[in-house]
């Protein structure tokens, strides 16, 4: 077979959703089904077949013996009696169960055809795949594939990529090697070539990570504050930033700079032609195996700089506009509203002031750090290769996250500040 161990991409599909209601596949997967762009291929060892999806949203590998007949579960989730049968090119599937369906694939040098027959309702879907040695499909076809056309549904969804992966998406802009021409053109070819959730990668690793990151800046900047306040429990311009810097650097050791490794691997693992990564736990395993336990903590040094940087900035404009709004009395409070606008503002501040050094930072973090012997090695290498504009690549992307996510976490820790002084006195 010419065409096995092809790597062919879901370039688009007809009758989609009709086809998946048919099956009684429920509203929400549908949806989440028709933004999965799945890398598919085929296997052989021996009289075994194995057939591959590869997709941001689930991995899976069926195994099969031609004729014979296995229980399978689909991607949705329905258990079914499936039967293989290969004629030339063309590999037939036979699913019995509560609902009868006929797949029919067909393989060439250039595109992977599959066709799916739901015969109780003669529902039918054709999913065309290309094959990743071959360019795309013609400039008329492009138009259908454009994914804010083909999807009505998304037309409201914000123009703005969401938080958490526009700043993957800004790792990966900030890269060594450019895929990009900006944010823009970044969010409109990750929803393309991996669907809407695509932006959504390495979302897993970021919940992993943020409630010890928060733990551990918050806790340990209200402690290292005890120590600096004066006998009125005032904090110093100098104080804010030294508990800021503090807080900063014990976030990067003890949470930030395994995270942020794991993440950033996890992206570039994505985008790349042979994802390895399964899941997070096995990604971590894979980085550990190979790198030992340093391997989670790939560019330490940038990771305190930029962390202990960001956060005296950040605590720094944030306590002193609490102090100007409250204008001598302590006992005022702050708005939450206002304590947002305040938070997003130093967020702003933070972006302004070390974008430069989380540029080094994800460069010393991604797939191709050992092109760098260290932190400085890095930056002198990017001064010198791409310029020192290349110090900014990604600030817009960082900005709108940064604004967002300061905003909120200052205003949920201010909450639950006021939570706990209700009950501890």
């Amino acid at each position: 077979m010419a065409w096995e161990g092809r790597k062919y991409k879901h370039e688009k599909s007809e009758n989609f959703d009709e086809y998946m209601k048919a099956l009684g596949v429920g509203l929400v997967l549908r949806k989440m089904g028709n933004t999965i762009n799945a890398t598919c291929f085929l296997e052989k060892n021996g009289d075994e077949f194995s057939y591959h999806t590869v997709s941001t949203f689930k991995t899976t590998v069926v195994k099969f013996k031609l004729g014979v007949e296995s229980e399978q579960e689909t991607l949705d989730g329905r258990k079914v009696m499936t039967t293989y049968t290969l004629d030339g090119n063309t590999l037939t599937q036979v699913e019995k169960g509560e609902k009868k369906s006929v797949i029919t694939r067909v393989f060439s040098e250039t595109e992977m055809v599959a066709t799916c027959i739901y015969e109780m309702d003669e529902a039918k879907k054709i999913s065309f795949y290309r094959h990743l040695d071959y360019p795309g499909l013609s400039s008329n076809q492009s138009k259908i594939l454009n994914p804010f056309l083909r999807r009505p549904w998304m037309t409201n969804t914000s123009a703005a990529a969401p938080s958490g992966g526009s700043k993957g998406l800004k790792g990966i802009v900030a890269g060594g090697n450019k895929r990009y021409d900006g944010i823009v053109d970044c969010v409109k070819k990750t929803v393309k070539e991996r669907g809407f959730f695509g932006l959504y990668r390495g979302l897993s690793v970021l919940l992993y990570g943020s409630i010890p990151k928060s733990a551990v800046r918050f806790g340990g900047f209200e402690q290292i504050k005890i120590y600096l306040v004066d006998e009125e429990g005032n904090l110093s311009g100098g104080g804010k930033l030294i508990a800021g810097l503090g807080a900063g650097v014990l976030e990067a050791i003890f949470a930030v700079t395994p995270m942020e490794t794991v993440k950033v691997k996890f992206i570039n693992d994505q985008r790349s032609k042979n994802p390895k990564f399964r899941g997070f736990a096995h990604g971590v395993g894979c980085i550990v195996k190979q790198e030992g336990f340093s391997g989670l903590y790939k560019g330490v040094t940038a990771t305190i700089i930029k962390q202990g940087s960001n956060q005296a900035i950040r605590f720094y404009v944030m306590e002193t506009l609490r102090e100007w709004y409250k204008g001598g009395d302590k006992k005022k409070e702050t708005p939450k509203l206002l304590v947002g606008l305040f938070g997003a503002i130093a967020g702003a501040a933070s972006v302004f002031g070390n974008t430069p050094i989380d540029v080094v930072k994800t460069r010393m973090q991604g797939l191709e750090a050992a092109k760098y012997k260290n932190t400085l090695d890095c930056a002198v290498k990017i001064w010198k290769n791409e310029g020192p504009f290349a110090f900014y690549k990604g600030t817009v992307p960082r900005l709108s996250r940064v604004c967002l996510d300061v905003a909120i976490t200052f205003m949920i820790y201010d909450s639950f500040m006021d939570l706990f002084n209700k009950f501890w006195k």
